[in-house]
């Protein structure tokens, strides 16, 4: 299947990526979470930059920056940046949701912004189930910005970054932290949360960035002159974090 097809290839993680100086910390991991459920429900519209049958709310989800309530350390932007593929493919979506999102802010305190597009390949494509399932799958975030950008992860990525950059001047506050995941990752295990994680970025590769908002303008890999931890699915005895 794709998503075996994705798991052969980021199930390994390659030491010889590891930066001079870079170190790591094994924690715990935190108990799997049940299955969110969803905080809106969005009314849904067909997304015509798809040839693929995908769906997307009409309206977004109101910024968690507008609560005038302190962040305290746990106001998180989620930026699901790369295309779409096995989004949608309950596995997948559920551990983004579950695992990350929620393992790592469980205040609730996080917004969603996706910047995506539809692989014209024979080995690409998109996972499709159906609208009312999709519907659901947005309920469950915060869904704040959804873009279609047909060009490569830079772009996207940078986007991304102008999103949230955008919905914090509208609100005159900033997040707390900013994480970028593919829309193809099936996470097991986060064992950091926002409130107490370490002030340094995480990331695996191109892959995944987890980094307090002061990195903010280093946000793509190869990072330059920020205290990093690299993410490393073979760390004993279990990775801190970890996703295929």
């Amino acid at each position: 299947s794709e998503l075996e097809e994705l798991e052969k290839t980021f199930g390994v993680a390659d030491s010889n990526h590891s930066n001079s100086g870079t170190t790591r910390i094994t924690l715990p991991p935190t108990p799997l979470p049940t299955s969110a459920p969803e905080r809106w429900k969005p009314e849904c519209e067909r997304w015509t930059s798809f040839r693929a049958n995908i769906h997307k709310p009409k309206r977004m989800a109101s910024s968690i920056l507008s609560n005038p309530g302190p962040c305290n350390g746990e106001c998180v932007a989620v930026c699901i940046c790369g295309s779409l593929r096995t989004f949608f493919e309950p596995k997948v979506s559920n551990s983004i949701i579950d695992i990350l999102i929620n393992g790592f802010n469980p205040s609730g305190r996080t917004d969603v912004f996706m910047v995506t597009s539809e692989e014209h390949s024979a080995k690409g494509g998109v996972y499709v189930i159906p609208e009312k399932d999709q519907c659901s799958i947005w309920g469950r975030m915060n869904l704040v910005a959804v873009e279609y950008v047909q060009a490569g992860d830079g772009p996207k990525t940078d986007r991304c970054r102008a999103l949230i950059t955008e919905t914090e001047r509208k609100h005159n506050r900033q997040y707390d932290w900013i994480i970028r995941p593919r829309p193809d990752s099936y996470w097991k295990t986060v064992s950091i949360q926002a409130k107490t994680a370490q002030k340094v970025v995480y990331y695996r590769h191109n892959q995944f960035t987890m980094l307090p908002r002061q990195y903010l303008h280093n946000f793509k890999w190869p990072f330059r002159g920020t205290p990093e931890h690299e993410i490393d699915v073979n760390e004993q005895p279990v990775p801190k974090l970890e996703f295929y």
